[in-house]
């Protein structure tokens, strides 16, 4: 039988710029918009602090007030309307949003239209909100909405206030964050609002850090809404204005670590849109330039969390953006950052990003020596389990954390897929677990979808080469790939893994259940979705492998059940599908493979021996799969197979 692909292929919004291996959550610590609670940033204090003095100050401003005959009872619900709002801010201080809510609201009861407490109301509101962005969009809608409709009413009568202008703008991306995958149009209108106000709160007070911080994590946020898009030309604009500024930002507090670490963050935004874009070399300089600054960040604060994590980030692109055709100097940077989160850590930071970042280098490091074996990059993925244990057993109700662990439990699981199937079965049901869990707590996460979705093919896959295959898993791989799908809808990845789910699926209804009209009805969905994965990047290796892989088989089972010429034509689709996979991949493995079963199927087993010979070459432990598979049983009595059964079988796994 065919096979669908080399390995599963990764890809989820993040740090990391290749489509190996990235973390689940993107923009973990990109993404941090400031908020004044107040209404005012440091730079603005003193003249709003003016304004409302000479505002108190009228000579009218008292009369007003007792224009209405008996001024006391207005006056004391003043009193108790400002008493209120101090006790809100209180709670909010000490973190309590929702008690702060219910006191602006009773300040706002005694005292409507007080500007403080729609102010301070909306603040922690927005607060509330982005707490829940990554983890119920449906609670963050509604409690951002409610602040959006605060703060653009208070910007009516004061449209310069610094205070409004920059919570606004955080509350609009925010919420624009909740559409990303459901309605992408909708959610770059929302960031293209919020650039607007943000851009206004920049010429209100040029030299506020806050004003230039939130419009450089805005304009990056558009730059990965235009990516997602396609729309490069756009993305890469918007990511080197995010670049310039935060550069701003940096040089208004030069003394401050945050801006200059959001600074490093934005430079890697640039490189990876160069990246996006097949620019490598363009790249790969954003991403030396960002470590670079990152270098010279942690030489000016050695002792800064802020720093170490910046030279981590930058370190793990670098090395990314090297490891294909230079492992040893990819390792030499993952090092590099282990080493500086590791350094943060021993000196005493509880900073749990610290964890996390370590947690990534530690998988980069476990990806890049997995290719000389799996002993060592075992050891690192157990770190990197280890860490991430640490972080949910500390939030455990926190599905991000769940589904950081499970994708690191997943990629354990995958590195003894075939070499130790109990031990790999054993990690893929943990990792199953944790995230039936998380997408019960945050059904919009498609990540944890898509990861839940990957370990039923890998607990389905386990031992498949020796005879086993669990079709529940498969069809339980199905149905999150769908739900996956659903939450982005247009996601090449995402149509590409249910097609190769579905070719799975036609394996076990053809062999064990010698069902071929089964199998044939799963095959063509898995055509139709691998097309519309190709046709969305067309040049991918992946891709056309897959749609290979179906093709073939598919034109194999119909020229079994008697519709030769339309069998034909799908044999002949297959084996053009893989000449062009070869020129993307000479060394595909299972390109080869695939191109050795298009031989058996039309009867040519030179063709099939030459194209073994390919194969065995790229993966010379793959032989067992030779002797597994019965469609080489009418060959293994011929002089090649006997020949190259001598030189491979000693060195099968």
């Amino acid at each position: 039988m065919c096979r669908e692909g080399e390995e599963a292929r990764d890809e989820r919004d993040l740090p990391l710029p290749v489509a190996t291996e990235v973390t689940p959550v993107p923009d973990r610590d990109e993404w941090e918009p400031r908020r004044l609670a107040d209404g005012y940033s440091a730079p603005g204090r003193a003249y709003v602090s003016k304004q409302r003095f000479e505002k108190n100050a009228r000579r009218d401003a008292r009369a007003e007030l007792y224009t209405a005959g008996d001024p006391a009872p207005r006056l004391r619900a003043a009193v108790k309307a400002d008493a209120l709002v101090a006790r809100a801010r209180a709670a909010g201080d000490g973190g309590d949003f929702a008690g702060a809510v219910a006191l602006f609201e009773q300040a706002l009861a005694l005292a409507p239209g007080d500007e403080e407490a729609l102010f301070g109301k909306s603040h922690a509101l927005s607060v509330m909100g982005h707490s829940v962005v990554d983890t119920d969009s449906p609670h963050a809608r509604e409690l951002l909405a409610r602040a959006i409709d605060i703060q653009r009413s208070l910007l009516v009568g004061a449209p310069r206030s610094l205070g409004v202008l920059i919570n606004l703008n955080s509350a609009l991306c925010d919420l624009a964050r909740t559409w990303e995958d459901e309605a992408p149009e909708r959610a770059a209108g929302l960031v293209e609002e919020a650039i607007g106000h943000i851009r206004a709160a920049v010429e209100v007070a040029p030299d506020d850090v806050d004003a230039a911080h939130n419009l450089s994590v805005t304009l990056g946020l558009a730059a990965r809404l235009a990516e997602a898009r396609d729309d490069l030309d756009r993305a890469l604009e918007l990511a080197e204005d995010a670049r310039d500024a935060a550069e701003s930002a940096s040089r208004l507090a030069p003394e401050d670590i945050e801006p200059a670490s959001v600074l490093v963050g934005a430079v890697i935004r640039v490189g990876d849109v160069h990246l996006a874009r097949d620019e490598p070399q363009d790249a790969a300089a954003q991403y030396q330039a960002a470590t670079e600054l990152a270098d010279g960040l942690r030489a000016r604060a050695p002792d800064a969390p802020g720093a170490a994590i910046a030279l981590a980030r930058a370190r793990l692109a670098l090395g990314a953006a090297l490891e294909d055709d230079n492992p040893g100097r990819a390792i030499e940077h993952y090092e590099s950052a282990l080493g500086a989160c590791r350094g943060a850590l021993d000196a005493g930071s509880e900073v749990a990003e610290l964890r996390y970042w370590a947690a990534q280098v530690l998988m980069a490091l476990a990806r890049t020596v997995a290719r000389w074996g799996t002993a060592r990059a075992a050891a690192f993925y157990e770190q990197a389990t280890e860490h991430f244990r640490a972080l949910s057993a500390a939030v455990p109700d926190d599905p991000r954390r769940m589904a950081d662990l499970g994708f690191a439990l997943l990629r354990m699981g995958q590195l003894f897929e075939e070499e130790d199937p109990d031990r790999a079965r054993g990690y893929l049901v943990q990792a199953a677990a944790g995230l039936e869990h998380c997408v019960a707590l945050a059904p919009a996460d498609w990540a944890a979808w898509w990861t839940l979705g990957r370990c039923h093919v890998s607990l389905g896959a386990v031992g498949r080469w020796r005879g086993r295959q669990d079709e529940g898993h498969l069809t339980a791989a199905l149905d999150a790939f769908e739900r996956a799908l659903a939450l982005r809808p247009t996601s090449p990845l995402g149509l590409y893994d249910i097609g190769i789910t579905l070719f799975d699926l036609s394996v076990v209804a053809d062999s064990v259940h010698s069902d071929p009209d089964a199998a044939m009805g799963y095959l063509a969905r898995s055509i139709e979705l691998c097309e519309r994965a190709l046709a969305a990047e067309p040049d991918d290796p992946w891709y056309l492998t897959g749609l290979q892989a179906a093709c073939t088989d598919y034109g194999h089972l119909m020229v079994l059940h008697g519709r030769t010429a339309e069998g034909a034509r799908y044999l002949q689709r297959g084996l053009e599908l893989g000449r062009r996979a070869l020129e993307v991949d000479p060394e595909s493995w299972a390109t080869w493979w695939n191109l050795a079963m298009y031989h058996i199927y039309t009867g040519q087993p030179e063709g099939a021996f030459e194209a073994l010979r390919e194969a065995l070459r790229a993966d010379p432990q793959s032989w067992y799969r030779v002797e597994a598979d019965a469609e080489w049983d009418p060959l293994r009595d011929h002089p090649t197979y006997r020949e190259l059964e001598a030189q491979y079988r000693s060195r099968a796994r």
